[in-house]
């Protein structure tokens, strides 16, 4: 899957798509937290801006559309910092291929 993903978007610039695996939101900000500890980051220095730097998708514009399968209309404990203006969309189908035809994809 991640080998077609990578084929399919090569010539791709306006949009990043992003695919995370074992991923848990809390987690990543805990990290997030631990690491400005380890630094010594003194608490007057912490804002949002420098919390951002410290998460996993640091590189990673927030994301602007989150797909979810399976009717799911919840979060899930993914993406909970990069999420806060995110509009969500449910399909009701199960599974990549059901999503791809849902969407009209190639």
């Amino acid at each position: 899957m991640i080998d077609n993903c990578i084929a399919d978007t090569k010539r791709n610039s306006g949009l990043t798509l992003t695919i995370a695996f074992y991923y848990g939101g809390r987690a990543e900000i805990v990290d997030a937290i631990k690491s400005m500890i380890r630094d010594k980051v003194h608490h007057n220095n912490v804002d949002e801006e420098l919390v951002e730097k410290y998460l996993y998708t640091t590189d990673l514009p927030d994301p602007d559309l989150v797909i979810r399968t399976a009717g799911e209309m919840r979060i899930s404990n993914f993406l909970l910092w990069q999420s806060a203006y995110t509009e969500y969309y449910s399909l009701q189908h199960y599974g990549l291929i059901l999503m791809k035809k849902k969407l009209r994809l190639p």
